[in-house]
């Protein structure tokens, strides 16, 4: 048996573009999700004995979830981005690590933010948006 070698990451230098806007001083999580469905399929006839079932293929769907500061003094903020973009598909590149390892493009639809939340702290928020599949590309 191989003993496989890992190299996990750590967030921590991270391009996050939306079109051509880098946002990675905005956000603080980036989080892409997939969802499998598979339908069971069953039929029954008059007989007892006269059963069928069987399974759909596999549907995959995708999701982003990002974490962000919220900004509502900044024209280009991430905040007044995802306001002013509600229901639009944009291309998105999310480098884990930047400039090495790999690169992942997707397309999201963007979703406005919440606004406000607690004292004493920074205002944060938290979306989850339709994505396809984020499609790696190794950095050379």
């Amino acid at each position: 048996m191989t003993k496989l070698t890992v190299q996990p990451f750590v967030l921590k230098d991270v391009v996050f573009i939306v079109e051509t806007d880098d946002y990675a001083r905005h956000v603080s999580e980036v989080l892409f999700t997939p969802t499998v469905t598979q339908d069971e399929i069953k039929w029954q006839g008059l007989s007892p004995d006269a059963s069928f079932s069987d399974t759909s293929a596999p549907e995959t769907s995708w999701a982003v979830s990002v974490g962000y500061a919220q900004d509502w003094e900044t024209a280009d903020s991430f905040s007044r981005y995802l306001r002013d973009n509600a229901g639009l598909d944009k291309a998105v590149t999310f480098e884990p690590k930047s400039g090495v390892g790999t690169s992942f493009a997707s397309t999201i639809t963007i979703v406005p933010g919440p606004v406000g939340g607690a004292v004493k702290t920074v205002a944060v928020g938290q979306v989850s948006m339709k994505a396809t599949e984020p499609i790696p590309t190794d950095i050379v």
